[in-house]
């Protein structure tokens, strides 16, 4: 298969984690700032669990991604993190 082959990056991604990236974006944007990217559920080198700071849910970062930008796992029902707080 010739790389101009495959299906671009955003068709490749897990629905999931696309989900939670539009919700980021979305927080992101009404805060006025850029994203800076995921880092991937599971990748974080220490496991860690949170509550959302707005919404309350239960935040993992084993099935839950962080943002590179602030570190914090980003909630997938809200898509908040802790940029601009």
């Amino acid at each position: 298969m010739k790389k101009e082959d495959l299906p671009p990056a955003a068709a490749r991604e897990d629905p999931a984690l696309r989900h939670v990236r539009e919700l980021h974006d979305r927080y992101l944007l009404r805060k006025g700032l850029r994203s800076r990217g995921l880092l991937a559920p599971g990748m974080s080198l220490q496991h860690r669990t949170a509550d959302c700071a707005a919404c309350r849910s239960g935040l993992d970062n084993v099935r839950d991604p962080e943002c590179n930008a602030c570190g914090w796992i980003v909630c997938s029902h809200c898509g908040t993190c802790g940029c601009g707080r």
